[in-house]
């Protein structure tokens, strides 16, 4: 699905108007017109104000950005409830899963290159489970507890230059 139509889908899903996406990401509405219908390209000089709205319009940036790494996690895990206490279950059991799997590896370099690699690749396999559903966590956090995403990531990376 392309960028156009996701943008699109999110706008229809939220029961908004051209001119509402448009007034929340400060553009003209024939911009957002022209965006869904194709004639117009989505710049990626808008991708932070929409971006900024809603974890599910970061994860349509970071989808799209990415090349699909950041996959739509929402797909990813349907059929499991969507309730944060359900999600927050999947993170838990990807994380033991990950930690049991790093405590595994092995990165001494005298021991047989093709199965480190492997069991890397497994880790990384893992890792990214964990960091997949962390992003929908985050996302159903600020959602639930209605925290402004620009202004915890400026908290957050203040915390880290202070080494928090």
């Amino acid at each position: 699905m392309a960028l156009r139509d996701k943008i699109k889908n999110y706008r229809i899903a939220r029961q908004m108007t051209h001119q509402d996406l448009a007034n929340k990401l400060n553009v003209e509405r024939s911009l957002m017109t022209k965006v869904e219908n194709g004639t117009r390209k989505w710049t990626d000089s808008h991708d932070a104000h929409f971006a900024s709205l809603d974890w599910e319009a970061m994860m349509i940036i970071a989808e799209e950005r990415t090349g699909g790494l950041l996959f739509n996690v929402l797909q990813l895990i349907e059929g499991h409830d969507r309730h944060p206490s359900a999600i927050k279950e999947l993170l838990m059991e990807d994380l033991d899963q990950a930690q049991d799997k790093l405590g595994k590896v092995k990165f001494a370099s005298h021991l047989d290159v093709d199965a480190q690699k492997q069991e890397g690749e497994q880790s990384w396999f893992e890792v990214m489970d964990v960091v997949i559903r962390g992003i929908v966590m985050c996302g159903l956090i600020e959602e639930r507890f209605q925290l402004n995403r620009l202004e915890i990531m400026k908290r957050y990376k203040y915390q880290m230059k202070q080494g928090l």
